[in-house]
């Protein structure tokens, strides 16, 4: 695939701290009175119009967490090209479930509550600051590393290791043992922090567990010079990378890679030295165990990819169970005036046009980011273990008129976003010859049929 400039436009997690004013990033202020409250002129600019079908009516909220506990608190960047793997295009007859999906069920990769209202982050400034990424395990095993976006000035040591949860939503407070956590001095200008447990953590599956960040008080002993904590700076802070909204709805299940998996616990937490706050955020994470399976939230920020002159943009996807969609939605918006509308497609493996039509008129759509649904005029067979290709579309549109598709940009490991590596963002420039993107999934969204 020959990569354009217009065609991904992210900024790297590295560069957030140099131009966080330029992107209108938001700081958690870590001492105010209402820790999770904010204001930002970005945020000010996306309209909420999540659609009330993509709330799951059998999720439940974190049972030990009450609406009054929690105080909720435009990504224009460089160009970044990313390159493409080979596109998985068939399952082993061992990966198909053939299970049964129940009618009139929405699905996807999606995010609700607030859209894809960018990033944000919470610091810690001083030792008796800790943030908590709070998570429900999905597996039983032993984690061996933990992978954390974590920004800082200038060095830092830092406590990072796994908690259980006391039963009301915050970390225990105590180490199991020595080997649940490390203690490690963090570089600046690093976009990945990786924290090797000495040992492995053992974890049960839909256990509610902790990842504690908590910054190591600066000793005042002499420190030699080749002491790696001899440059560290005691006002130093310790940023973590979170979204600013919030949702349940996580990116990849071990036991159905083709439907999303809810974790009502999921969030970040953040304390001040004196009680904690529930900040609403969604946070970035992986975990790796020893079996060499990962798990987590591998999303760091949301990117638009540009469509525009017959370029299609959409989402593979590889069915594990047999299914009917009657529904599909994209999150999207518009630049300028595109003098033609968005149009959806659906292909098969063999580029067989399987439906199509206008997914939105030109005039529905503003700058914007909206969640468009639209009812497809027959409803899809979409077969298990076979590839399916979902894209919009506008043939005219040249210039600064165009329309964006939002996707998620991933860090870490790809293998834990929606799908695993079987379903990927395409593109295609003559909707026949298709390029996959190892690194990035569209938001989207299935209906099945009534």
């Amino acid at each position: 695939m020959t990569s354009s400039k217009t065609l991904k436009i992210a900024i790297p997690v590295i560069a957030v701290i140099a131009i966080g004013i330029f992107l209108g990033l938001t700081a958690l202020p870590s001492d105010s009175s209402e820790p999770g409250k904010t204001e930002s002129t970005a945020e000010s600019e996306i309209t909420d119009t999540t659609d009330p079908s993509l709330k799951d009516p059998n999720l439940e909220n974190f049972s030990s967490v009450s609406e009054a506990e929690v105080k909720p608190p435009y990504l224009v960047g460089e160009v970044r090209v990313t390159k493409t793997l080979p596109v998985i295009e068939t399952l082993e007859e061992n990966q198909i479930l053939r299970k049964t999906i129940p009618p009139n069920y929405t699905f996807g990769n999606f995010f609700d509550n607030d859209l894809l209202s960018g990033m944000i982050w919470s610091e810690l400034e001083n030792s008796d600051q800790i943030h908590s990424i709070r998570f429900t395990n999905k597996q039983n095993g032993e984690i061996n590393s933990i992978n954390l976006n974590l920004l800082l000035h200038s060095a830092r040591e830092v406590i990072v290791g796994i908690q259980e949860d006391d039963g009301k939503g915050y970390p225990s407070g105590t180490w199991n043992n020595e080997e649940s956590y490390v203690k490690i001095v963090l570089q600046p200008r690093q976009d990945e922090n990786y924290f090797e447990l000495p040992k492995g953590f053992k974890v049960s599956k839909d256990k509610v567990y902790h990842i504690v960040i908590q910054m190591v008080a600066i000793s005042s002993k002499n420190l030699t010079s080749e002491d790696p904590t001899e440059n560290i700076e005691e006002e130093t802070p310790v940023l973590i990378i979170l979204y600013q909204g919030n949702t349940p709805h996580q990116p990849f299940n071990p036991e159905d890679p083709d439907i999303y998996w809810p974790d009502p616990a999921i969030n970040s937490l953040h304390y001040n030295g004196v009680e904690w706050t529930i900040l609403d955020h969604w946070p970035t994470y992986l975990l790796k165990y020893v079996d060499g399976t990962v798990d987590g939230q591998p999303y760091t920020l949301k990117a638009p990819w540009v469509v525009r002159e017959n370029r299609a943009v959409g989402q593979t996807l590889i069915p594990h169970s047999d299914y009917k969609i009657s529904k599909l939605a994209f999150v999207v918006s518009k630049n300028g005036n595109p003098a033609d509308d968005l149009f959806y497609g659906v292909k098969d493996l063999n580029n067989n046009l399987l439906a199509s039509g206008i997914f939105a008129k030109s005039d529905e759509l503003t700058k914007k980011i909206s969640f468009m649904e639209i009812s497809l005029d027959d409803p899809i067979d979409l077969k298990a273990g076979e590839l399916y290709r979902f894209y919009v579309y506008s043939p005219i549109p040249k210039g600064d008129d165009s329309y964006n598709l939002f996707g998620h940009e991933f860090s870490f490991n790809q293998t834990a976003g929606y799908g695993g590596q079987i379903h990927r963002l395409t593109t295609s420039s003559d909707h026949e010859h298709w390029g996959d993107w190892y690194d990035a999934d569209v938001v989207f969204a299935f209906t099945t049929e009534q």
